[in-house]
């Protein structure tokens, strides 16, 4: 339904609420398969877009970063010196303080989550100081 000017349909909007979100409901329940296609059509098609938006959300950093990044470990893992095997390297980052460390295969980023899971318990810094002097 067009409208004159936008307070108009705000005021439409505003005083048919209920009935706007129970046809909203209907309309996404009888279409739910071409949304899902419609989704998945996007999603495929703008892949890189959707990986450089989600590094600027997670990361702050582009997606030219990334590269730059990438071609400085000459496309290899920090930690094991090995290629990413299908996938991606993943952002190594700090929880504390967000910044970037490095890029790393799936398997040493998720060895250096745990590590550090156990380090900041009670007690992981001393058992690992212990463990490691004696």
């Amino acid at each position: 339904m067009p409208y004159k000017d936008q307070e108009t349909k705000r005021a439409y909007q505003l005083s048919h609420k209920k009935e706007i979100a129970e046809y909203r409901r209907r309309y996404n329940k009888a279409h739910r398969l071409e949304q899902l296609v419609a989704f998945r059509r996007y999603y495929r098609k703008n892949k890189r877009a959707r990986w450089a938006y989600e590094l600027k959300r997670r990361y702050g950093t582009t997606l030219a970063e990334y590269e730059r990044m990438f071609e400085l470990q000459a496309g290899v893992c920090a930690i094991c010196k090995k290629p990413p095997n299908g996938r991606r390297l993943d952002i190594d980052h700090s929880h504390e303080t967000g910044a970037i460390r490095g890029l790393l295969c799936t398997t040493c980023n998720r060895a250096v989550g745990a590590f550090e899971s156990l380090v900041r318990k009670e007690g992981g810094q001393e058992y690992l100081e212990g463990v490691l002097t004696t």
